[in-house]
């Protein structure tokens, strides 16, 4: 008669196992962390679109401006903007 050999402990196979994926699963998040800091995915939708809103905020218009951009002139009430219904209007000094 052939001895079939059976295992019957399977008490180490869930921690093997849960080793095993969370290993995965720490190598996978590694790898996506690093190429999210490699092409800056954070920076890019959080300081870029700040640009456009801090225009808004600070010059009323929808271009990047204050401190950091040197553009003059784009504050509604600088001169070039004021009392006209033609927001393109230039006012030429008179000298």
């Amino acid at each position: 008669m052939g001895r079939k050999l059976i295992l019957k402990n399977h008490r180490g196979q869930l921690l093997v196992e849960a080793v095993l994926l969370s290993l995965i699963f720490i190598g996978l998040s590694y790898t996506v962390v690093t190429q999210l800091k490699k092409i800056e995915f954070l920076q890019k939708i959080t300081v870029q679109p700040w640009a456009r809103l801090q225009g808004m905020i600070e010059c009323g218009v929808w271009d990047p401006c204050g401190i950091e951009v040197k553009k003059g002139g784009l504050h509604p009430s600088t001169t070039s903007r004021v009392l006209t219904l033609d927001p393109s209007f230039e006012v030429v000094d008179g000298n």
